[in-house]
């Protein structure tokens, strides 16, 4: 392709013409000349595509590419999340499972239990290190001559520990009563078991209590 190049005016060149009021000579020819390097108004290369990349040849259409070949099938994705199939722009974010989050809600449920007037464990969980929400419930649905019952939460086997009304709580019993504690934050820095507590106020009261004791992981 023939071009005419022309090299920038001098700084002491004018722009517009002192005489005529128009754009000067030398000004001109330059800028028409740089019209012409870059298609004369019919360059295919956009300024989008010079933004991206340099065009083939200035003024020139470059060649057409190879149409790329159809990416091969993903494999499958985890539980939950499809496979990739290769067509798409972008493979689906994959979201790791976070590391010793795994036993994030344990549970464990007794019925037909027997208490005593002394403190002894109706059920338990195994917890790992970290912080969780423990919550329990006692019930008894058989009526005696029992004042109260008493239920907690301790880290000790058959031991109330803590303070009342938060680490355990005592109710009426004479009859069928339930007592709970809907949220105790316990924090262990190893493995540890923890321990649903209950004690009979006066008398035993024989395979007539249920318990039920559950722990969800926050951190």
């Amino acid at each position: 392709m023939t071009t005419n190049t022309t090299n920038i005016p001098a700084p002491r060149v004018p722009f517009v013409d002192l005489e005529t009021g128009l754009v000067s000579r030398e000004w001109f020819r330059f800028l028409s000349n740089l019209f012409n390097l870059t298609g004369g108004g019919t360059n295919v290369t956009s300024l989008t595509d010079i933004q991206y990349a340099p065009a083939a040849a200035i003024g020139e259409k470059g060649a057409t590419g190879a149409t790329g070949a159809t990416g091969a099938a993903g494999a499958a994705g985890t539980v939950g999340v499809p496979g990739w199939d290769g067509l798409d722009a972008d493979p689906p974010m994959m979201i790791p499972a976070q590391p010793g989050l795994a036993d994030t809600h344990i549970s464990s449920s007794v019925t037909a239990q027997t208490v005593t007037t002394a403190a002894g464990n109706l059920t338990s969980i195994a917890l790992t290190a970290g912080a969780w929400n423990v919550a329990a419930v006692v019930e008894s649905a058989v009526s005696g001559t029992n004042t109260y019952l008493k239920m907690g939460i301790s880290q000790t086997s058959a031991t109330f520990t803590g303070t009342e009304g938060k680490d355990y709580i005592v109710f009426p019993g004479a009859g069928a009563a339930a007592g709970a504690i809907p949220n105790l934050r316990v924090t262990l820095a190893s493995a540890a078991t923890v321990y649903l507590v209950a004690l009979a106020g006066v008398a035993t009261i024989t395979t007539g209590v249920q318990g039920y004791i559950s722990a969800q992981r926050m951190s």
